[in-house]
């Protein structure tokens, strides 16, 4: 009984350490294919909120790994933009004590940034 549950909890630990590794790929694949197959059976509603199901889960694995995604343009007349993945590995007693006093205060700090010629 005891080895049953053992080797659960090793193939369930192999499973989340594999979707965590290929999430982005995983992610891919849900919002593309999955949700067209989604679409033409249950609808464009269904399709939109799989879209909003996977951009949780993407929020969610994002703050466990403490990293943040910034899409940019290089000036206001481009037509893509640029995808940037920052991960944070200080520990909170290094940050500056008004950094972090400011995310207590508002729970996020958002930085907008100005286009300069």
């Amino acid at each position: 009984m005891i080895g049953w549950f053992l080797l659960g909890a090793l193939a369930g630990a192999v499973a989340i350490t594999v979707i965590d590794r290929f999430w982005e790929d995983i992610a891919h694949w849900l919002n593309n294919t999955a949700a067209n197959a989604v679409e033409r059976v249950l609808g464009y509603n269904a399709k939109k909120n799989m879209h909003r199901a996977v951009t949780t889960i993407s929020k969610v694995r994002d703050y466990l790994h403490n990293t943040t995604v910034v899409y940019t343009k290089e000036n206001p007349m481009d037509s893509f933009l640029q995808k940037v993945t920052y991960e944070t590995d200080a520990p909170v007693y290094q940050i500056d004590t008004e950094v972090v006093e400011e995310i207590k205060k508002q729970g996020e700090i958002v930085k907008a940034f100005e286009y300069r010629h």
